[in-house]
C-alpha cells in the first residue's frame, strides 16, 4: 500500500478538536499513523504542545489574496499533502475504530468519499454548474470535502487536485446564499444562486466528477456520523470534545496538562463572545 497520512487543520481555536481527535487516532486507529496538523493560525505554545506529541506541523501558505476565506485553504492542503494516500478529517471529528477499510478504498479506487444527504442542485449555483461541469447531475448525492481520502499517486486524482488548486485561486470557493449573508463578515458581497452554497465542497463535487464519472459513495452514518451509533467509524461532532485528549500521549501526567491546557483555553478564550451574547439578549 501506498504511503499513509491523516490530515487535519486547525488554527487556535480549534486547538482542542484538533488534539482530541489526535488522540482517538491514537486510541482506536493506530499509535504510529503519520499525522499532519495543518496550522492555519494556532499559538507558539500550542504549535510546541503538537510537535512535542510527534505529530508533523504543516503551514498553510497565504497562497492567494483570499487563502483564509470560504475555506479556499482546503484545496492547498490536497495539494500540498505528501505524496500517497491521504485522509483529511476536519477537526473536531473522532476516529472511533480502525481506518483500514478507508485507505483500502482509497489505494483500489483512487477515492473515499462520504455522503452527506443532500443533492448537488442544492449546493450548486446555476452559472457554476455550467461553467465548471455541465454534464454533472444536479440529482447526484453530494460527498463530504472535509472527510475524504485521495490516494495521489492515481493520476486522475493528481489532476483533479491540480484544477481544484486553480479554482481556489480563482476564487470559486468564495460567496453565499442569500439565507447565509450574514456570514459574510469579510464583506466580500458575493451572492451564490443556489440554497445553501458550500464553497469547497460545492467546488470538489462538480470537479470530480469530471474525473470519476459515478464515485462511490458511503454510508454517512459510519464515516461523517453527527449521531453515535455502534456501528460508527468517525463520529462528525458538532460542538466541542476533550474525551480523548488524555491518549494524546503514552504519559498520562502529559495528556492530563494538555487536557487542563485545553479546558481553560476553551473556556476563557469563549468568555467576550458569551458576555456579549448575554448582554445582546
Amino acid at each position: 500500500m501506498e504511503q499513509i497520512t491523516i490530515n487535519t487543520t486547525a488554527d487556535k481555536l480549534y486547538f482542542s478538536r484538533a488534539l482530541n481527535l489526535i488522540g482517538s487516532i491514537k486510541k482506536n486507529h493506530r499509535q504510529n499513523t503519520p499525522i499532519i496538523v495543518w496550522d492555519k493560525g494556532l499559538t507558539r505554545l500550542q504549535q510546541k504542545i503538537i510537535r512535542s506529541l510527534g505529530v508533523e506541523i504543516r503551514k498553510i501558505e497565504k497562497f492567494s489574496p483570499h487563502w483564509n476565506e470560504c475555506y479556499s485553504w482546503k484545496f492547498f492542503v490536497y495539494k500540498k499533502s505528501p505524496a500517497g494516500i491521504f485522509l483529511h478529517l476536519d477537526a473536531g471529528n473522532t476516529v472511533l475504530a480502525p481506518l483500514d477499510y478507508v485507505f483500502e478504498e482509497a489505494q483500489r479506487t483512487g477515492i473515499f468519499l462520504v455522503e452527506q444527504g443532500q443533492i448537488l442542485e442544492q449546493i450548486t449555483p446555476k452559472e457554476m454548474h455550467l461553467r465548471l461541469n455541465p454534464m454533472a447531475s444536479l440529482n447526484d448525492e453530494v460527498f463530504a470535502a472535509g472527510n475524504i481520502a485521495l490516494n495521489k499517486s492515481d493520476p486522475k486524482v493528481s489532476a483533479m487536485i491540480d484544477e481544484l488548486y486553480n479554482a481556489s485561486l480563482a476564487g470559486e470557493c468564495l460567496g453565499y446564499s442569500q439565507i447565509e449573508s450574514y456570514r459574510d463578515k469579510s464583506e466580500l458581497k458575493i451572492t451564490r444562486d443556489c440554497a445553501l452554497f458550500r464553497h469547497d465542497q460545492t467546488i470538489i463535487n462538480l470537479i470530480l466528477r469530471k474525473h470519476f464519472a459515478e464515485p462511490k459513495l458511503h454510508n454517512h452514518r459510519h464515516f461523517a456520523s453527527v449521531s453515535l451509533y455502534p456501528d460508527t467509524v468517525i463520529f462528525n461532532n458538532r460542538s466541542l470534545r476533550h474525551d480523548h485528549i488524555a491518549h494524546v500521549s503514552s504519559s498520562k501526567a502529559i495528556s492530563y496538562l494538555i487536557l487542563t491546557y485545553c479546558l481553560a483555553f476553551d473556556i476563557f478564550s469563549r468568555i467576550p463572545r458569551l458576555t456579549k451574547k448575554l448582554l445582546s439578549t
